[in-house]
Order: C-alpha cells, then sequence, then structure tokens
C-alpha cells in the first residue's frame, strides 16, 4: 500500500466529513506535530492530561519490545489538513506467531493513540472532535497485513481501558495470561482473518 493513504474522517462540532490521511510519521513530523504540540492544546484540562499514560512519551525513541527482542516497525499518524496529527500508533515491519491462530502470522501493533485534543474526557469542555481515528490506523494496519502476507492479521497487548474499544472492531482476547508492565496488566488481543472485513473499506 502506497502512503500516504486518504481517509474521511468525521469531525463531530460541525457533523462534516473532512479528507485527511494515514503517512508514516517522520521524526521532523513528530516533534512539530506530536510531541508537546499534543500536550499544548490550550482546550485540555491540564490535571486531567496529566494523568494520561502517554503524557511524557517521546515518540521519537519509542520502539516495539515483543518477545524479549525489538521488532522493525515504523511509526503512522492521522494527519487533516491543517496538518495537525490527530492520532498515532506503531506498526511491526517483521512479523509475529499468531496465538490465536495457531501456525499463522501477524503484524504487531503497539501506542495506538488518538491525539489528546481527541480525548473528550480531558477536553474542558468534553466535546466530541475527530471521531474515527483509531479505525483509520487499525484499518490501514489489516491492509498492511494483507500486503505482508499475514491474512490481514493483527496482534497487540491491549490496556485495561481499551479492551472493550478492541473488542467492538474485531479484535479479541487469545490468551488469560495478562502481561505486567509499570504496574499495569495488558491482555494479548488479535484480529482474526474471519474478522478483518471489520476494519476494511466496503
Amino acid at each position: 500500500m502506497k502512503l500516504p493513504k486518504r481517509i474521511p474522517l468525521y469531525y463531530e462540532p460541525s457533523k462534516t466529513y473532512f479528507e485527511s490521511h494515514v503517512t508514516e510519521l517522520t521524526e521532523a513530523l513528530i516533534k512539530t506535530r506530536v510531541a508537546e504540540a499534543w500536550w499544548n492544546d490550550p482546550a485540555l484540562d491540564v490535571d486531567l492530561a496529566s494523568a494520561e499514560i502517554d503524557r511524557n512519551w517521546d515518540w521519537t525513541e519509542l520502539e516495539i519490545e515483543h518477545g524479549g527482542r525489538i521488532l522493525k516497525s515504523r511509526k503512522l499518524g492521522v494527519i487533516t489538513g491543517d496538518g495537525a496529527v490527530q492520532g498515532a500508533m506503531m506498526i511491526s515491519d517483521e512479523t509475529v506467531k499468531c496465538d490465536g491462530e495457531m501456525g499463522k502470522t501477524a503484524l504487531y501493533i503497539e501506542l495506538l493513540f488518538a491525539a489528546p485534543g481527541n480525548r473528550k474526557w480531558i477536553r474542558l469542555d468534553g466535546a466530541e472532535q475527530y471521531k474515527g481515528v483509531g479505525m483509520a490506523l487499525l484499518g490501514v494496519a489489516a491492509e498492511l497485513s494483507l500486503e505482508a502476507g499475514c491474512g490481514g492479521r493483527l496482534k497487540l497487548e491491549a490496556s485495561p481501558g481499551s479492551i472493550t474499544w478492541y473488542k467492538n472492531r474485531g479484535v479479541l482476547e487469545v490468551s488469560a495470561h495478562r502481561i505486567l508492565h509499570k504496574g499495569v496488566e495488558y491482555t494479548p488481543m488479535e484480529l482474526g482473518t474471519d474478522r478483518v472485513s471489520m476494519l476494511l473499506p466496503s
């Protein structure tokens, strides 16, 4: 798949779809359009924002660690016409073994987040902004998985607050085992080939 990929993104305040695109995030883009640009949004409640798990992450240094090694990966973002990054994630460039479909492989995704300004629970006005950011990133991830010969399969470890969100998009728990990292329990989940169509354009 050639990036950038055009996608429609729904803007709740005006009830309108805007053309945006998913593209690879370069270090320059991260420094100018993510980093503090995400967190200096005057619409955010500073105290609530400070409690977000990704508040102090440096996206230029983040890597995917899986099975005791670092996976080759890239960072993707959803960018609107004004140049703002509305969400980001990491996806592996190499395959990993599936738990749900034994003998099969998947691409591994990690750190899928909407920009703080799109998180209504930390906004001063509590209002929805751009919707469908996460779905757009998941859809591109599934397409990249198809191209990699993985049948659209995706693998991830979900934080407690994101499990339901992933389930609603066809990504299911594949193990009762939980991964404990820095005091947080993460749940192994996978998107199987039978549910890939949920993420792709009809």
